[in-house]
């Protein structure tokens, strides 16, 4: 994943382009897509845009339904609702666009990381820019079939945002440019993969 961010950051800085829209290797680009991406750039405010991930292959098996389940509700109710009371939709790497001078002002795509969308995600709440959710702009992936390649696929997104954690949770948090609202909000985000931990120790408690 360290690999997939170092290649973006490479191209970030060659390119001579306003928008740079990221696609996952393997995801499958709904029709209208790109437009559909690109029209939240006509507010200078917005830094970044993401659209939504829909499985193709959810009849496989118990696991694949489940994570169309986790799908519809991480981006059809978690992002929209984000997104619609105003505070911190989450960019992500799979399916979205990013302002290329909005890139650069906030210093680059980092190479060192296993969630460069979530970095990027905070780094430009931290200096003032917009990130927008598009519920209509669909693309299309092929989820885990074995569980063990889901654990491998949590084990690599908890790594990653638990980074973000460490270094954006307290400058979010006492960030001047960003609202009370978004700030609590982004910082209870940052520490989503710390729920599976406190529930099994509010459990064992119990």
């Amino acid at each position: 994943q360290p690999g997939k961010a170092a290649v973006i950051k490479e191209i970030t800085e060659r390119i001579d382009a306003e928008i740079l829209i990221v696609f996952d290797a393997d995801y499958i680009p709904g029709r209208g897509l790109i437009k559909q991406l690109v029209a939240p750039f006509f507010d200078p405010e917005v830094g970044a845009v993401m659209g939504r991930v829909v499985p193709h292959n959810t009849e496989r098996n118990l696991l694949t339904r489940l994570l169309d389940l986790e799908r519809a509700g991480g981006y059809q109710v978690d992002q929209q609702a984000r997104m619609n009371l105003g505070l911190l939709p989450q960019y992500g790497g799979s399916v979205g666009g990013a302002r290329v001078s909005a890139i650069h002002a906030v210093g680059g795509w980092r190479a060192d990381t296993y969630a460069e969308d979530t970095d990027l995600t905070y780094r430009l709440l931290l200096q003032g820019f917009k990130t927008v959710y598009q519920n209509r702009s669909e693309c299309y992936e092929e989820v885990p079939e074995v569980w063990q390649e889901r654990n491998r696929q949590i084990m690599r997104w908890a790594k990653g945002h638990n980074q973000a954690a460490m270094r954006y949770a307290w400058r979010t948090l006492t960030s001047a440019l960003v609202s009370v609202r978004e700030r609590v909000d982004a910082v209870l985000l940052l520490g989503v993969y710390l729920m599976a931990p406190l529930l099994i120790v509010g459990f064992l408690a119990a």
